[in-house]
C-alpha cells in the first residue's frame, strides 16, 4: 500500500474512534457542561461544538477511505526498488546487438 493511502486509513481510522467515542460519552459530556455554569452559555456553546464535531468526524473519515482507495487504484501496484511499474517485453538474448536492424526484403 502506498504511503499516502496508508496514511489516510489510519487518520480515517482515527476519525471514526474519535467519532463513536464522542456520540457514546456526548450524554455524558452535556451533564459535566452543565454542571459547570449558572447561566447555561457554555452547555449552549458547547452543544454546538459537540453537534459539529459528530457530523464532521464519521463523514471526514469515510472521505478519506474513499481517497485512499482512489490513490491506491490510481497508481497500481507498487513498484519494488524504484523501479517503475511497467510491462517490459522480454529481450531476445539470440543477439549481443542491442540495436537490431530489420529484416530488409
Amino acid at each position: 500500500m502506498y504511503p499516502t493511502a496508508r496514511r489516510c486509513v489510519w487518520a480515517a481510522v482515527l476519525l471514526w474512534v474519535a467519532g463513536a467515542a464522542l456520540t457514546g460519552t456526548a450524554p455524558t459530556l452535556y451533564r459535566l457542561a452543565d454542571g459547570w455554569t449558572v447561566n447555561g452559555w457554555v452547555t449552549g456553546a458547547f452543544d454546538v461544538l459537540v453537534g459539529f464535531l459528530q457530523l464532521a468526524l464519521v463523514p471526514t473519515g469515510a472521505a478519506l477511505i474513499g481517497a485512499a482507495v482512489v490513490i491506491q487504484t490510481l497508481k497500481g501496484t507498487r513498484p519494488s526498488r524504484g523501479m517503475p511499474a511497467v510491462d517490459l517485453p522480454e529481450a531476445d538474448d539470440s543477439s549481443s546487438d542491442p540495436f537490431p536492424t530489420a529484416p530488409e526484403g
